[in-house]
């Protein structure tokens, strides 16, 4: 006589749809709960256990001495009408061992965790229940052969030997792969949107590298362009200093010369700075600038209709070209003027 305690005797079942349903072990988490294997997104059948665990601890207390080989079998059906045909869900043995001292209760190696095959059977026993089946072989220390008569397995006679796996345990697991069907599924789904958040973020990268090499390029772009304006400037003070010795031309009135984007305005100004170089007492001058603090006296002298030429007594020379405008900058040109 003998007594085999298994810890966890729940299978997991997991429906694909399509794929068919199928066993897997359960494993004992944290607080002695059987719970599903936590399946990867994207799993196909048939599931695999989870890693790096068993399906039950398990011990053995008997009235003798002797070597033994226990396993345990989920079929479905019922007890009541339980028949070696009926559909193997699992099987799975604890292999040969020594038991040392009667009566004594003897711990065994875990029985391994496990996946079903047949994907019906599956669907039978979660559909409609299963039982589990205890079974034994081996000799006692007397060696008296523990077996069917036939050196088979020797089926045990206890009530523990043949159980129901019972309908609400059944539906708990059942709920169990469910939900982790389920889990799967939103961790799929939170996969799909993280990888679309991703590329998400790659875009805006390379959008803003994109941006970013742009203004690179425009800041460039202005550098060489005002660079290039300077040295328009440069040249351009020189030619005039050459060509008008009655005139002296601010840097400030040379860079709103080059700044006039119609090339008849330069041609026209520079006409009006010629004249007023070479025969400034027979020119008429637009008006004196009002509005100016008492010590500045400033002049304003038109071109090409909307051009303005603002000037006043040089120190070195006749003239000294302050500032050049148009009619529409003629605010600013003479707020500058009052800071002069």
């Amino acid at each position: 006589q003998g007594r085999w305690e298994l810890d966890n005797l729940s299978p997991c079942f997991v429906d694909f749809g399509g794929g068919g349903v199928y066993a897997v072990s359960t494993y004992i988490r944290a607080g002695g709960v059987a719970s599903c294997p936590d399946l990867p997104s994207g799993a196909t059948p048939p599931p695999a256990p989870q890693p790096g665990t068993d399906w039950t601890t398990d011990r053995l207390t008997v009235d003798c001495e002797g070597r033994f080989n226990l396993c345990y079998t989920l079929r479905a059906g019922t007890v009541e009408t339980a028949s070696d045909t009926d559909c193997v869900v699992a099987r799975v043995c604890t292999g040969d061992f020594w038991y040392g001292t009667r009566d004594a209760t003897q711990e065994l190696p875990p029985l391994p965790s496990w996946t079903g095959t047949d994907s019906s059977c599956a669907r039978q026993f979660r559909d409609s229940g299963g039982y589990g089946e205890m079974s034994v072989l081996g000799l006692s220390v007397e060696c008296d052969p523990v077996d069917d008569g036939s050196g088979g397995e020797q089926e045990t006679d206890s009530p523990a030997g043949k159980e129901n796996i019972r309908a609400s345990q059944t539906r708990q697991l059942r709920d169990s792969a469910t939900r982790a069907t389920d889990l799967s599924q939103e961790i799929s789904a939170l996969e799909d949107l993280l990888e679309e958040a991703s590329d998400d973020l790659t875009a805006r990268d390379t959008e803003i590298d994109e941006l970013q090499k742009n203004l690179r390029r425009a800041t460039k772009d202005a550098a060489v362009e005002q660079e290039g304006k300077q040295r328009e400037s440069d040249v351009l003070g020189r030619r005039f200093s050459t060509l008008y010795p009655n005139l002296e031309i601010d840097d400030r009135a040379l860079n709103d010369i080059v700044a006039l984007r119609d090339e008849t305005m330069k041609l026209k100004c520079e006409e009006k700075l010629k004249r007023l170089n070479d025969e400034a007492d027979n020119m008429a001058v637009r008006r004196k600038v009002g509005g100016l603090p008492p010590h500045l006296t400033i002049f304003e002298m038109g071109f090409a209709g909307k051009g303005r030429l603002y000037y006043c007594k040089g120190a070195t020379r006749r003239f000294r070209i302050l500032n050049v405008g148009a009619k529409n900058t003629q605010n600013a040109a003479i707020e500058y003027l009052r800071k002069l």
